[in-house]
């Protein structure tokens, strides 16, 4: 079974939102493995202000296990690793951004 989409996370408690914030989102799922790709995006500013802390909710799937991903500022010149432990729906940061326009996460994981 093969499927892709949009699906509408929500945005956790480790991101800093100022100004009006949107996010676009898709994923795609075959064989056990989900990718979800996206970004999170501000009128003003977004950033990732502490590290471990949740990022991003609501994955499509189930995570079956611990997973690494990345994500990066709309610059491009600073990236962290993002990861989703086992057995939850959330995406964490590892390390902080500062404060940009967007920011794009990408991510494959179990399920």
């Amino acid at each position: 079974l093969t499927q892709s989409g949009a699906w509408t996370p929500t945005i956790g408690a480790g991101v800093t939102v100022v100004g009006t914030s949107s996010v676009y989102a898709n994923y795609s799922y075959s064989a056990n493995l989900c990718t979800v790709n996206g970004y999170i995006q501000s009128t003003t500013s977004v950033a990732m202000a502490a590290a471990n802390t949740v990022m991003i909710s609501n994955l499509p799937f189930t995570s079956a296990a611990d997973a690494l991903g990345s994500a990066t500022n709309a610059g491009r010149n600073a990236i962290t690793g993002i990861y989703t432990p086992s057995v939850t729906t959330n995406i964490q940061n590892s390390a902080v951004i500062g404060a940009t326009s967007r920011i794009y996460f990408s991510l494959t994981y179990p399920i």
